[in-house]
């Protein structure tokens, strides 16, 4: 009776299997299109205000096309880089959840075996045994409910900081909004004769907000933060084998 039911028990674990690496697979297309559409809305934004800027300066933005390709360019690269190190951080979480599954299932079949060697053998001791297959069920519940946390708290750390650190606000566009008419008469006469240079001086400026942006000190501290996250998962699973061991290839105290 034990043996049919660790053969349905099997087949349940395998559907379940199945079904989350569907759900893996999902959860992980629906990661990387959120990501870099927020990551395209970014660039879309610098480009627009860059846009706006030569509007103001009474030029036509495609007369500068290298000058605002470079910003943009530089600015792709560096949202990049964050990204990539995020999508990492993803990786990381997703194996040491799936890992911790995978475990979690064999600790389940673990003890159906035990129920099954038991019978087999009424004088087998399976007492501290069965302590070590819930203590391996019990630490990889938490380990997947950590991965869970800990990619949420990932994501707002990734937004936050795309929001914070890649969020660029046009000062001349403040200064329209704050001129009166008179003001905007002058400053059309003005672009007449100097609209070129002012905004080449703009985009200088721009350029140089681009370049302050520090993402290879954003990336180092998001890398530390994983190796923390994955020393933690190693700690957590430093349970003894040795009896779970035994169960699975029937050992000393199971049988084969």
């Amino acid at each position: 009776m034990s043996e049919q039911v660790s053969e349905e028990l099997l087949k349940a674990m395998n559907e379940i299997s199945d079904n989350e690496t569907k759900i893996a697979k999902i959860d992980a297309s629906l990661f990387i299109r959120n990501s870099r559409q927020m990551i395209n809305e970014k660039v879309e934004y610098l480009y627009n205000i860059l846009k706006v800027e030569a509007k103001y300066c009474g030029q036509k933005q495609d007369n500068y096309f290298d000058d605002v390709e470079l910003i943009i360019t530089h600015f792709k690269q560096k949202l990049h880089m964050v990204y990539d190190e995020f999508y990492c951080q993803y990786v990381n979480i997703q194996n040491e959840s799936q890992e911790a599954k995978i475990n979690r299932r064999e600790a389940i079949i673990d003890f159906q075996n035990l129920i099954n060697n038991s019978e087999k053998n009424p004088n087998l001791q399976i007492n501290d045994l069965k302590a070590e297959i819930i203590k391996k069920n019990e630490i990889c519940k938490e380990i997947i409910n950590k991965c869970e946390v800990k990619f949420e708290d990932n994501r707002k750390k990734f937004e936050k900081m795309i929001n914070d650190e890649f969020t660029i606000v046009s000062k001349s566009l403040k200064l329209v909004n704050e001129q009166n008419i008179f003001q905007r008469i002058a400053s059309k006469l003005s672009n007449l004769f100097n609209g070129g240079k002012k905004y080449l001086e703009i985009l200088k400026q721009y350029n140089k907000i681009v370049n302050n942006i520090d993402s290879y000190e954003l990336v180092e501290q998001m890398r530390n933060d994983t190796v923390e996250f994955v020393a933690d998962i190693i700690e957590m699973r430093r349970f003894d084998e040795n009896g779970l061991e035994n169960v699975r290839i029937g050992g000393k105290n199971g049988s084969k």
